[in-house]
């Protein structure tokens, strides 16, 4: 590989491999650290810029040709990261940025016990036809929906409706 650190690089396939066995209670905290470490191999990857072997216009074309492949390893090293990057951060803010109605659509759509009709009221969210003690707090609805949707992304053929 093209790495000066190659112990970063295997933290990133170590930690690849742990994000994939992730469950629903450490899928937030995975998607966390999985972007630092994407964010310290994309930091890596542009200190490359400043190396002089980089840099140089060579006057040989064997030389030439070899520094513009380097070149290409690098940049398409750092798209894949920044892809990488934004696909975990989208993640996350899908797990933890949710509002009332983000709940609300996230019920729906699951059936959340076995009801498509939720509905937000002032104070929570209760399905359709439900009475006061059918409602759910805004707060714990979040909550709910981050889980049913980090439920989704981790098994997407088995969705908990409770």
């Amino acid at each position: 590989m093209i790495m000066q650190r190659p112990e970063l690089e295997e933290e990133m396939r170590r930690f690849k491999q742990m994000f994939e066995k992730a469950t629903s209670e450490n899928i937030i905290e995975y998607c966390q650290k999985y972007l630092g470490l994407l964010t310290a191999y994309r930091d890596e990857l542009y200190k490359f810029r400043g190396t002089p072997e980089i840099n140089q216009h060579q006057k040989s074309l064997v030389k030439r040709a070899a520094v513009d492949l380097v070149r290409q390893k690098i940049r398409t090293a750092v798209e894949n990261c920044t892809s990488e990057r934004n696909r975990i951060e989208t993640l996350l803010k899908s797990f933890i940025v949710i509002s009332g109605y983000d709940a609300l659509e996230t019920f729906n759509q699951h059936h959340y016990k076995g009801f498509s009709n939720w509905e937000l009221k002032a104070g929570g969210l209760r399905f359709g036809g439900g009475t006061e003690a059918d409602k759910i707090s805004v707060q714990d609805a979040v909550a709910t929906a981050s889980l049913l949707r980090r439920e989704e992304y981790l098994n997407p053929q088995t969705i908990s409706v409770n």
